[in-house]
């Protein structure tokens, strides 16, 4: 029963709360303002990890030399879910549901706009990237 009410909270539950937002969302605003946030965002976030993961590397033992003052190394797998949190964790899932109660009515576009730009781009687009290169 939690898995069947789970799965149709997923695939009725958030399509009828983004069309019911989109219902009464005023899109006549300036929207390239959130887009262009989210990918820069993303953008920011994947190049601090992937700088993060270089300085991380160099501290790394090599395997002939086991000190203590070293940091371990890290698989591929741990690295991509590394850049992944980093990355998507900062500009993750809005809460569309009290997005309206949040930032009022005259703003709420803007939170749609950055939703859908995050989910396309960030999780669906270089998510998707990432996780299939990474392993």
């Amino acid at each position: 029963m939690p898995r069947f009410l789970g799965r149709t909270l997923y695939w009725v539950g958030v399509p009828l709360e983004i069309l019911a937002l989109v219902r009464r969302t005023n899109f006549s605003q300036n929207v390239g303002l959130a887009p262009s946030i989210t990918v820069g965002a993303l953008i920011l976030g994947f190049t601090l990890a992937w700088l993060s993961l270089g300085v991380w590397k160099k501290f790394v033992a090599p395997e002939s030399e086991n000190k203590k003052y070293f940091l371990p190394d890290l698989d591929r797998s741990t690295q991509g879910s590394f850049i992944l949190a980093a990355m998507l964790g900062n500009t993750s899932f809005v809460g569309l549901a009290i997005a309206p109660t949040l930032v009022g009515t005259q703003a709420v576009g803007l939170a749609v706009f950055y939703s859908v730009t995050q989910n396309i781009f960030g999780t669906y687009g270089l998510g998707v990237f990432l996780a299939s290169y990474f392993g």
